[in-house]
């Protein structure tokens, strides 16, 4: 490494710091809060709606459609839309089997 690479490093580093603070590009990408977070008994209530709607999803499914395919659909719905998804469910009639047209 040569002297003068040494000696104009810092201020190669300074001039390209103050060019991005110029552009308004200084940190740009990068974030000083935290993220939020839910309590830990809020979060296991959420996870526990989540997943009785996956596998009540799952059972109308595979019921509706006698489908292995459409029972995963519909417990990944399930899983993703928990409030929704067995709504549909008991709209469609719960676990009866779809009518044929």
């Amino acid at each position: 490494m040569s002297p003068a690479v040494s000696v104009f490093s810092p201020v190669l580093a300074f001039l390209a710091k103050e060019k991005k603070k110029a552009l308004g590009l200084d940190g740009l990408g990068q974030s000083t809060t935290q993220p939020p977070t839910m309590p830990k008994g809020v979060q296991i209530a959420v996870t526990a709606v989540a997943m009785v709607s996956m596998g009540a999803s799952v059972y109308h499914g595979y019921k509706r459609n006698n489908s292995v395919g459409w029972a995963v659909w519909w417990g990944l719905m399930g899983a993703m839309f928990p409030i929704i998804t067995p709504v549909i469910a008991v709209a469609q009639g719960y676990a009866k089997p779809a009518q044929k047209t």
